[in-house]
């Protein structure tokens, strides 16, 4: 009877463990998989706005006549940050796709081992692994919080930026149509005065007739 007690005691307390590997294993791989999720998008997201604060960058040099100028110590912290974000996901890969072999590891030690000293070890060592993951995650989604950070602040400074290239490229415009409309007025002025060959004041008339309705439009 003690015997069969023993291996009943024993045989309920391997359940228990197999019940809490089993358990343990898929909060693991929920876990997982959100980080895989998250790995979709989040690097080529990295590496775009990357590509566009270098951009920016560019376009913030040599002086203050540059169309990024004012924006430049938030561009090269952008850069900083992305690059840090990136390198964080390296590790994460890294970590995560060793933990994923190591819990595989466990879970076919588990099943061989009839021993419940060894598989409470295994059960303790798949927790562990679990915990791990769980900050693996959380460390995940801090970067991705950071990196949306970013750019909601790249949107919010392109925004003015844009505004301003906009208004400097009007003020450009209208310099030059001032410039055109100044010319316009000389050659009209050249036409009344001109002496030269009838074909020639017929080719002067023929330019006035075909820009003056053009340059009007504006």
């Amino acid at each position: 009877m003690k015997e069969l007690s023993e291996l009943i005691n024993k045989t309920i307390a391997q359940q228990h463990s197999h019940g809490n590997i089993t358990q343990n294993i898929n909060d693991i791989a929920s876990n997982i998989a959100k980080i895989r999720a998250l790995f979709k998008n989040l690097p080529d997201q990295i590496e775009k706005m990357l590509l566009t604060n270098n951009e920016m960058k560019n376009g913030s040099e040599p002086d203050d006549t540059a169309d990024y100028w004012e924006e430049r110590t938030a561009i090269a912290s952008n850069i900083t940050n992305l690059i840090s974000a990136k390198n964080k996901l390296h590790d994460i890969e890294e970590s995560v796709n060793k933990k994923e072999a190591d819990v595989k590891n466990l879970v076919t030690k588990s099943k061989k081992t009839g021993d419940n000293e060894t598989l409470t070890k295994i059960e303790n060592g798949i927790s562990d692994e679990r915990a791990n993951v769980e900050d693996i995650l959380n460390s995940m989604y801090d970067t991705n919080d950071d990196v949306q950070a970013i750019k909601q602040q790249m949107g919010e400074c392109e925004i003015a930026v844009n505004i301003a290239m906009r208004e400097n490229e009007i003020e450009h415009f209208i310099t030059k149509l001032e410039r055109i409309e100044e010319d316009f007025k000389d050659l009209k002025q050249a036409d009344e005065d001109f002496e030269g060959s009838s074909s020639s004041e017929a080719d002067i008339k023929k330019l006035i007739n075909a820009f003056g309705p053009k340059l009007a439009e504006f």
